[in-house]
């Protein structure tokens, strides 16, 4: 689960997913720019560890939604609202398979 974990880490604060909603800003997008070296190094790991390589298959919104449910309940409660809704079900987390 690191790579979900990472995810959440990147989501940061309840003020910041609420940053993101407002300004409609493509969060996989934000990631792979911001936090590429990061991304890199769990490619790094990954290449050594192949339940990594089987995580990142199988990586959906849903299981990061769950997650940040049990995790991270002041961002789910962000992102359960109409417009979080909307924002999260635009985002593509395929596309970080460019990098992982």
């Amino acid at each position: 689960m690191i790579i979900e974990e990472t995810i959440l880490l990147c989501l940061g604060s309840q003020m910041r997913a609420k940053e993101f909603i407002t300004q409609d800003i493509d969060f996989v997008k934000y990631l792979k720019k911001k936090y590429y070296y990061l991304f890199g190094l769990i490619l790094k790991l990954a290449s050594n560890r192949p339940e990594l390589i089987e995580e990142a298959k199988v990586l959906t919104k849903e299981k990061i939604l769950e997650l940040l449910r049990i995790k991270r309940p002041d961002i789910y409660t962000v992102l359960q609202t109409p417009e979080g809704r909307i924002w999260w079900e635009k985002q593509d987390f395929s596309q970080l398979f460019t990098i992982i």
